[in-house]
């Protein structure tokens, strides 16, 4: 739970920062960000509805605190640092992922930090995945939920928990599983 927290504030933060940004002109944009980024490098928002990302947080928090299932917690230390850096190879490895065990996406929000990882949530029907990198220390943080209303959620969870560890070609440093 506690990781789940600092998952989620640290999107939160993201959050108020894209906002910011946002508001700003593209020469604010380039200040902040690097000076030949484009916006599509940091930021990856997508809602069913139209959505934002305020809207998905609150939803993880609803899903987190009031469904039953299958939760898997993990610190990983990852092999294959370059796939820290961008979440775009991980984007197409979970969006795989998805369409294996027939999980809708509902939403996402990803976020890369300029050369320091990357932070995301991947919100689909009945469940979710937080995850947060850190390239310097070869840390990956992951929380992964699906609800009790999807058949073989706890063979789905788990799945996904061990294909996110070999896309990372990583080895689990903690990890903790909860049926709720």
């Amino acid at each position: 739970m506690l990781k789940f927290i600092l998952v989620t504030l640290t999107l939160v933060a993201m959050f108020g920062i894209f906002k910011n940004m946002m508001s700003g002109t593209s020469e604010d944009l380039k200040k902040e960000l690097h000076p030949n980024a484009l916006l599509a490098d940091y930021f990856l928002v997508s809602m069913k509805n139209n959505h934002g990302p305020e809207k998905l947080i609150a939803e993880m928090h609803r899903i987190s605190g009031h469904d039953k299932g299958f939760q898997i917690t993990g610190n990983l230390r990852a092999n294959k640092v370059p796939l820290l850096l961008d979440f775009r190879p991980f984007k197409i490895f979970i969006e795989s992922q998805r369409e294996r065990y027939a999980l809708s996406t509902q939403g996402e929000f990803y976020f890369n930090f300029a050369d320091a990882g990357f932070t995301g949530i991947d919100r689909f029907d009945k469940g979710y995945l937080t995850i947060r990198t850190s390239p310097p220390i070869n840390d990956i943080s992951l929380e992964i939920f699906v609800s009790h209303l999807v058949d073989n959620y706890r063979m789905i969870s788990q799945a996904i928990y061990e294909e996110t560890i070999n896309f990372f070609d990583s080895e689990i440093v903690h990890d903790n599983c909860t049926i709720r």
